[in-house]
């Protein structure tokens, strides 16, 4: 697979022969998911996202808006707001238009990168609905994988004392669990589905209980 600035400038430069633009708009993007205060939303996430975007790119039709939704969906993340899905989609749909890309289709990825702030809903596009189990086949993950990435998460959310991480972090999980499925493609929910609730429904046992895992 191609590495993620070799794939970013690629999609870029589809849309601008600028040398200057391409690198600072690569610098912008790395040094944001570069942050020191992220543990799992950084350039591994995206690195991820990437792997699936390849192995299902053949399904898709909108790519380069899948593309451009992958790598800016996160770009602005700080633990402390609860707009960071509406930045980061600006900021997407700003850099886009700055491209000289339709706005028809910056406005469709800024609604791509709005839709992970609850992955609740069916879609029929199906090229949203790739995206969002991209984002989410982490909870598909063996149990091993998955508390790697809880680990990641607190550590993303350290600011805030146990008891309101555990409050906070059941509830999201709770909203995950009470969808009629997780994932919104026949392919992520044969191969994720199960193993994810089954991951969901034990980090919720444990934030219940003390662990060590958790920080006081």
């Amino acid at each position: 697979m191609q590495t993620i600035e070799k794939c970013f400038i690629n999609l870029i430069s589809k849309h601008t022969d600028n040398d200057a633009i391409m690198q600072m708009f690569w610098l912008e993007l790395k040094e944001k998911y570069s942050s020191k205060s992220r543990h799992y939303h950084n350039l591994s996430h995206i690195a991820e996202l990437l792997h699936f975007f390849f192995e299902f790119e053949h399904l898709l039709v909108k790519k380069d808006i899948v593309l451009f939704a992958i790598f800016y969906h996160d770009i602005v993340y700080d633990v402390k707001k609860k707009n960071n899905e509406e930045k980061s989609a600006e900021l997407a749909k700003l850099r886009m238009k700055e491209l000289n890309i339709q706005a028809n289709d910056a406005n469709l990825c800024y609604n791509y990168i709005v839709a992970t702030k609850s992955h609740e809903t069916m879609f029929a596009d199906p090229d949203l609905a790739y995206f969002l189990d991209f984002d989410l086949a982490i909870l598909g993950k063996d149990w091993i994988g998955y508390s790697e990435y809880t680990e990641k998460v607190r550590k993303e959310y350290s600011i805030y004392p146990n008891v309101l991480y555990k409050k906070g972090r059941k509830k999201a999980l709770n909203n995950i669990l009470e969808n009629d499925r997780i994932y919104k493609t026949e392919d992520f929910f044969r191969k994720f589905e199960k193993q994810a609730r089954k991951n969901i429904k034990k980090e919720i046992d444990e934030l219940s209980n003390y662990s060590g895992r958790w920080f006081r």
